[in-house]
């Protein structure tokens, strides 16, 4: 029996590909390559083995990926007289079977051999990634040595995971050979005359938990404070640090637990930790950030342990901190906005609900009083016009409020910004105290408060118009599908922004103040347009508007421009928020005589359905999907259907009134 080689350099598991085929993960797989040519030159290699897992993902590889693979081959073909090469396991399109491949091109490359099967060339029998049951013959085929990529059970795929025994392959099935190499395990170990030679160089955070020698690194990047030492080191432009600020060699004050000795144990900012589980080694970690530190390292274990969660995902997940100075809850954006949300009402709930109710009771009368008022003042032909300016008080509001409050709160804190709102409220109540005695003319002082069942009575009476007339139900129904996109869209884009764009808070809040600025200037506008067509077609063309609206917001991701996400906001506030004004002025027209107040109640109650349900049903599909998508897919499948039941009562909505 010849030898196939006096000296052989082999190496395994490069992995080409990972990380989502990530350029800096090939460049290192590239550079491995050239120092491994290297090194087998200087020791004086002739033969080179690769013992499978060239690429990660056979079925994801990317161009640039196939670009840095073949040239790494190229150069391997290169390098040796002969370079015997064998898929693995992550090289094979199906696990069972080896006839599809990602290194088969290999073949073409001078100096490469690949190898197909198991083959016995010499004292040295090679076996890429054995499929069905090739596993009985492998102790048959001959050899003093055998390389190969094999999943036997008792070695550890890792520092914690040990591979099951699943009655096929075993340690035993290689008792012929007197040495025996393999790739597949990660983990460099030895058991009698098999030995696993350990992935190429650590790929992740399970390649690197510990060594032989039983030794973990815990790394932080810290310069301290300011620009640290003030020092950069020439060649790479790091900063060095100045920690060293924090300990003293002086002797003058005795039992100083930050002084340089011997035994001491001087307190740091700085806090590695080591976990262990049943006494191995599970992770090293370590934390900069001041009072963030302990709070971050629980975060990050409580996902690794708690949610079984990946080290890159644990450490990617949002983070909240409980703040040194004030003792405010801080998040991250990443963190959902409903949970935001509730853990914003864990603070004062009973506080909140009140103030919930408080506000319905003072915004609930504000739209059927004022319709009352300008149905009895306004000209038939200016009726939309007039409708839509008075409607155009909302979104000047918000936008106001949009433009101000958020500068306020980053600058001051949330509640200064809401009482600035208080202010806001206060003074626009004072500007109307003067128009009071002309509006109230019609009252009659002296005429008893209704009592509770006249006013139960009167509200059944006034939700039965919407049963007994047809137009009217419809479009009752049309604003409260046209209210899931004004609702959602007014309450979540700023957090949409900030949460999925990346945008700050600021930023976000005047991108809604534009919005805002739209439906300004859209309830004008539309006003303008139903006095001269009608009202039908134009709740029908506001209903495709903010439809596209919202596919560009459901579309839009971190990479896109500003003015986008600015203009698609600006074409949702025109449409989803410019309707109201129409609205209202159909209804006071449609309305009988008398009841233009209850006709426009019962409305705007089930209006307010819409108001109270959808920003919630919005929030869960957000948490439920984990994106936004889902919620503004709602929002144009309903602003879809609200057009076409404005389409539906076009040129009959006169006669059946």
């Amino acid at each position: 029996m010849s030898n196939l080689f006096k000296k052989v350099a082999c190496f395994t598991d490069i992995h080409f590909g990972l990380k989502s085929n990530s350029s800096t993960h090939n460049q290192d797989c590239e550079e491995f390559v050239d120092w491994y040519i290297a090194k087998a030159k200087e020791q004086g290699c002739d033969i080179g083995i690769f013992m499978g897992d060239w690429h990660h993902n056979c079925n994801s590889l990317n161009i640039t990926t196939m670009d840095y693979s073949l040239r790494a081959l190229e150069k391997l073909g290169a390098a040796f007289d002969q370079f015997y090469f064998f898929p693995g396991n992550h090289d094979l399109y199906y696990k069972d079977k080896r006839d599809i491949h990602s290194v088969e091109f290999g073949k073409y490359i001078p100096g490469i051999t690949v190898v197909h099967e198991p083959t016995t060339i010499g004292d040295v029998t090679l076996c890429p990634w054995l499929v069905g049951d090739e596993w009985k013959a492998v102790g048959k085929k001959g050899g003093k040595y055998i390389f190969g990529h094999f999943e036997l059970p008792s070695f550890f795929m890792n520092a914690m995971v040990q591979m099951p025994d699943h009655g096929e392959i075993a340690l035993d099935s290689f008792k012929g050979y007197e040495l025996g190499f393999s790739g597949h395990f990660h983990k460099r170990q030895q058991q009698k005359n098999m030995i696993y030679i350990g992935n190429a160089f650590p790929h992740n955070y399970a390649d690197t938990w510990d060594d032989e020698r039983g030794m973990m690194i815990s790394f932080i990047q810290s310069n301290y404070m300011g620009f640290g030492s003030g020092c950069v080191e020439p060649t790479y432009g790091i900063s060095l640090q100045n920690r060293g600020h924090g300990f003293t060699v002086s002797t003058a004050t005795p039992n100083q637990a930050n002084l340089v000795a011997p035994g001491k144990r001087p307190f740091h900012t700085i806090i590695p930790a080591m976990l262990l589980r049943e006494g191995r080694p599970l992770a090293a970690l370590g934390v900069v950030g001041a009072d963030m530190q302990p709070q971050g390292q629980l975060q990050v274990i409580s996902d690794l342990l708690d949610r079984q969660a990946n080290p890159q995902a644990a450490m990617d997940a949002p983070r909240w901190r409980i703040a040194q100075d004030d003792g405010r809850i801080r998040l991250e954006s990443g963190v959902p906005a409903p949970v935001a949300a509730e853990l914003a009402a864990l603070g004062h709930p009973a506080a909140l609900f009140a103030s919930a109710i408080i506000a319905g009771l003072g915004h609930g009368p504000v739209t059927p009083a004022g319709s009352h008022l300008l149905a009895a003042r306004t000209p038939a032909k200016r009726r939309g016009l007039i409708f839509s300016l008075k409607q155009c008080g909302v979104p000047a509001g918000a936008m106001l409020i949009a433009a101000a409050v958020p500068p306020i709160a980053v600058a001051a804190g949330w509640r200064q910004g809401v009482f600035a709102v208080v202010v806001f409220l206060a003074f626009s109540a004072l500007c109307l105290q003067p128009l009071r005695a002309a509006l109230d003319a019609e009252r009659d002082p002296k005429a008893a408060i209704r009592g509770l069942g006249q006013i139960w009575g009167a509200a059944a009476s006034s939700l039965g118009l919407l049963r007994r007339l047809p137009v009217l139900r419809r479009m009752t129904i049309m604003s409260a599908l046209y209210g899931v996109s004004q609702f959602c869209f007014s309450t979540f884009f700023v957090v949409f922004q900030v949460a999925s764009l990346g945008a700050s808070l600021t930023e976000a809040g005047m991108r809604l103040a534009f919005a805002q600025a739209a439906g300004v200037a859209g309830r004008v506008i539309w006003g303008v347009v139903a006095d001269r067509t009608g009202a039908a077609p134009v709740f029908t063309g506001l209903g495709i508007g903010a439809a596209v609206a919202g596919l560009a917001l459901l579309l839009a991701g971190p990479g896109w421009p500003g003015l986008v996400i600015i203009l698609a906001g600006m074409l949702m506030g025109a449409t989803a928020i410019g309707w109201n004004g129409v609205f209202l002025a159909e209804m006071a027209r449609l309305a009988p005589a008398g009841q233009v107040g209850g006709t426009t109640a019962a409305a705007g109650f089930v209006f307010g359905l819409s108001m109270l349900v959808a920003p919630p049903f919005f929030s869960l599909l957000v948490d439920l999907s984990g994106g936004y998508e889902a919620g503004f897919a709602l929002c144009i499948i309903t602003a879809l259907i609200g057009a076409g039941l404005a389409w539906s009562v076009r040129g009959r909505a006169v006669s059946a009134a």
